[in-house]
């Protein structure tokens, strides 16, 4: 349906607008058991230290995001690729709330 606009000296019809969606991304959730495998994808360094504590180890990915430096990725996030080939990462929780998996 077309929405008419007035204007003070006549009526124009102005069309739908079109819907778009970004398009895929790559991702790769960190875990204890990718953490190297998702460094070396991502060109970033990693990084495995054991808390003063004496918790269990810490597996972290360090990432050169650009605009931005170097973001330390840790187990439960995401790192993913753009379109434009720049590597970023996110909370787990927050990639969730705006990605969705693309089931094959």
């Amino acid at each position: 349906m077309a929405v008419k606009a007035s204007t003070p000296n006549r009526v124009r019809t102005v069309g739908y607008q079109d819907k778009h969606h970004k398009k895929p991304i790559r991702a790769i959730k960190i875990t204890e058991g990718n953490y190297l495998k998702v460094a070396n994808w991502s060109g970033g360094t990693a990084v495995e230290t054991i808390n003063k504590k004496q918790e269990p180890t810490d597996f972290r990915v360090k990432v050169k995001v650009p605009r931005q430096g170097f973001r330390v990725a840790r187990v439960g996030d995401y790192i993913f690729k753009s379109v434009d080939g720049e590597f970023f990462v996110e909370k787990g929780e927050t990639f969730l709330d705006r990605f969705e998996l693309i089931k094959k």
